[in-house]
């Protein structure tokens, strides 16, 4: 019993592991593309409204 729970819990964590890196893949060139914005126009500490403006929008 003990070795079935075992082999079920470690073939969800491979599962998981799959998933993440599918999901991150996936958004793999926005997130580069943002980066580049980012250092492109950067902005001060407690200034950063472009920044901000565009997280917001995507998380919408």
């Amino acid at each position: 019993m003990r070795l079935t729970l075992l082999l079920i819990l470690l073939s969800a964590i491979g599962y998981s592991q799959n998933t993440i890196d599918d999901d991150i893949a996936s958004i793999e060139s926005q997130l580069i593309e943002w980066r580049r914005h980012f250092h492109q126009f950067p902005e001060l500490s407690n200034r950063e409204f472009n920044t901000a403006k565009k997280i917001a929008e995507y998380l919408r």
